[in-house]
Protein backbone atom coordinates (compact mmCIF):
# COMPACT_ATOMS: atom_id res chain seq x y z
CA UNK A 1 0.00 0.00 0.00
CA UNK A 2 2.70 2.36 0.34
CA UNK A 3 3.96 1.48 -2.92
CA UNK A 4 0.60 2.96 -4.01
CA UNK A 5 0.57 6.02 -1.74
CA UNK A 6 4.45 7.12 -1.59
CA UNK A 7 3.33 10.27 0.23
CA UNK A 8 2.48 8.26 3.54
CA UNK A 9 5.96 8.26 3.94
CA UNK A 10 6.22 12.24 4.58
CA UNK A 11 3.26 12.12 6.87
CA UNK A 12 3.49 12.45 10.98
CA UNK A 13 2.22 9.37 12.67
CA UNK A 14 1.42 11.46 15.52
CA UNK A 15 -0.13 14.04 14.23
CA UNK A 16 -2.01 12.60 10.87
CA UNK A 17 -1.80 8.02 10.78
CA UNK A 18 -2.08 7.40 14.25
CA UNK A 19 -4.91 9.58 15.14
CA UNK A 20 -7.08 8.45 11.62
CA UNK A 21 -6.32 4.82 12.21
CA UNK A 22 -7.87 5.08 15.37
CA UNK A 23 -10.85 6.69 13.74
CA UNK A 24 -11.18 3.82 11.49
CA UNK A 25 -10.36 1.32 13.66
CA UNK A 26 -13.76 2.27 15.71
CA UNK A 27 -15.44 2.55 12.95
CA UNK A 28 -14.61 -0.95 11.52
CA UNK A 29 -14.89 -2.68 14.98
CA UNK A 30 -18.81 -0.57 15.44
CA UNK A 31 -19.02 -2.53 11.26
CA UNK A 32 -20.29 0.82 10.21
CA UNK A 33 -17.57 0.86 7.51
CA UNK A 34 -16.37 -1.44 5.05
CA UNK A 35 -13.04 -3.11 6.06
CA UNK A 36 -12.09 -3.02 2.19
CA UNK A 37 -11.83 0.62 2.17
CA UNK A 38 -9.39 3.01 0.17
CA UNK A 39 -5.98 3.70 2.27
CA UNK A 40 -5.81 6.96 0.49
CA UNK A 41 -9.48 7.96 1.51
CA UNK A 42 -7.95 7.87 5.16
CA UNK A 43 -4.38 9.31 5.10
CA UNK A 44 -4.97 11.97 1.88
CA UNK A 45 -7.57 14.42 2.75
CA UNK A 46 -7.16 17.56 4.31
CA UNK A 47 -8.33 17.46 8.27
CA UNK A 48 -11.58 19.31 7.24
CA UNK A 49 -12.53 16.93 4.34
CA UNK A 50 -11.28 13.58 7.06
CA UNK A 51 -13.43 14.90 9.34
CA UNK A 52 -16.54 15.46 7.11
CA UNK A 53 -15.83 11.87 5.58
CA UNK A 54 -15.33 9.64 8.74
CA UNK A 55 -16.35 11.44 11.96
CA UNK A 56 -18.89 13.99 11.41
CA UNK A 57 -21.32 11.64 9.36
CA UNK A 58 -20.96 8.79 12.08
CA UNK A 59 -21.36 11.38 14.83
CA UNK A 60 -24.29 12.70 13.04
CA UNK A 61 -26.26 9.04 13.02
CA UNK A 62 -25.10 8.83 16.76
CA UNK A 63 -26.88 11.54 17.36
CA UNK A 64 -30.03 10.68 15.28
CA UNK A 65 -30.30 6.99 16.80
CA UNK A 66 -29.97 8.65 20.34
CA UNK A 67 -32.90 10.97 19.56
CA UNK A 68 -34.76 8.16 18.08
CA UNK A 69 -33.98 5.48 20.59
CA UNK A 70 -33.47 2.93 18.54
CA UNK A 71 -29.93 1.63 18.21
CA UNK A 72 -26.99 3.52 20.02
CA UNK A 73 -23.69 2.79 18.55
CA UNK A 74 -21.98 3.88 21.79
CA UNK A 75 -19.48 5.16 19.49
CA UNK A 76 -16.39 7.01 21.97
CA UNK A 77 -16.39 11.08 20.92
CA UNK A 78 -14.58 10.24 17.25
CA UNK A 79 -13.70 14.17 17.18
CA UNK A 80 -11.42 12.82 20.85
CA UNK A 81 -9.45 10.48 18.39
CA UNK A 82 -8.28 13.31 15.95
CA UNK A 83 -5.53 15.69 17.50
CA UNK A 84 -6.62 19.43 17.79
CA UNK A 85 -5.77 21.94 14.96
CA UNK A 86 -2.75 23.67 15.41
CA UNK A 87 -3.26 27.69 15.74
CA UNK A 88 -0.72 29.32 12.66
CA UNK A 89 1.62 32.00 14.51
CA UNK A 90 0.73 35.01 13.83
Amino acid sequence: MIAKYPVVMNLSLERRLIPRSSVVKVLLLKGLINENFNLGSVVIPVKKQFLETFVNRFAMIQRQSSHCRKVQLDLPPLSSLTPPTKSKPS
